[in-house]
C-alpha cells in the first residue's frame, strides 16, 4: 500500500517512487509524512498539506487562512491543472503551496537544513475524522397532543399559502 497522492503522481511520473503511508491508514486515502498534516506556525491549527506554505524567513508553516493573500496559479505539474499560492504573514512574501513546491524539489521534507524542522511541525493526529458522531436530539421536554400540532400548523398556514400553489412553491418553476 502507497501513500493515495503517491499513487496520483506516480500514475503520471513514473519515475516519481513510492512512499509508505503513516497517516489515515485503514482509509481509501492513506498518507506519508509528506502529504500529512502540518501545523500552522501562525495560528496553530493542523490543515491539509495542499492548504499549506512555508516561509523562509521564520521557517515557519502557515496556513492559507493566516495568509495575507492567496492566488490560484493556472500552471500546470503532475496531474493538476493549477495550484495556490499563498503570501506569508510574516514577510508578506507570496509562494507556492506545498504542493508544487514538492514538484520543483524545493519541499522543506527534500532540503536538508530545514527537513528536521518540517518534521517537527507535521501533525500528530494519526487520522482525520471527517464524519463525526451525530449527536443524539434531545429528548422533548413536555408532550404535545394533535391538537397543539394542529394549533402550530395552523399559525403558519396562511405563511405557507403565501408562497405555494397548485403547482407548489413560486419558485419551483424557476428552480427546474
Amino acid at each position: 500500500m502507497n501513500c493515495y497522492y503517491w499513487d496520483r503522481i506516480s500514475a503520471v511520473d513514473t519515475g516519481y517512487g513510492s512512499a509508505p503511508p503513516h497517516y489515515d491508514l485503514g482509509t481509501a486515502a492513506p498518507k506519508c509524512i509528506k502529504h500529512w498534516l502540518y501545523v500552522c506556525g501562525k495560528c496553530g491549527e493542523a490543515h491539509h498539506f495542499i492548504r499549506m506554505d512555508h516561509c523562509d524567513t521564520p521557517r515557519k508553516f502557515f496556513c492559507s487562512n493566516c495568509a495575507n493573500a492567496t492566488d490560484e496559479v493556472m500552471d500546470r505539474f503532475w496531474a493538476w491543472e493549477y495550484y495556490f499560492s499563498y503570501s506569508s504573514p510574516w514577510s508578506d512574501k507570496s509562494t507556492p503551496a506545498l504542493d508544487p513546491v514538492e514538484f520543483h524539489g524545493t519541499h522543506p521534507l527534500q532540503v536538508a537544513d530545514t527537513q528536521a524542522e518540517a518534521e517537527a511541525d507535521i501533525s500528530q493526529e494519526q487520522y482525520v475524522v471527517r464524519y463525526p458522531e451525530t449527536p443524539t436530539l434531545p429528548s422533548p421536554q413536555c408532550q404535545f397532543a394533535d391538537a397543539d400540532v394542529e394549533a402550530s400548523w395552523n399559525i403558519n398556514a396562511d405563511c405557507w399559502d403565501a408562497t405555494n400553489d397548485n403547482d407548489g412553491h413560486r419558485n419551483r418553476p424557476y428552480l427546474e
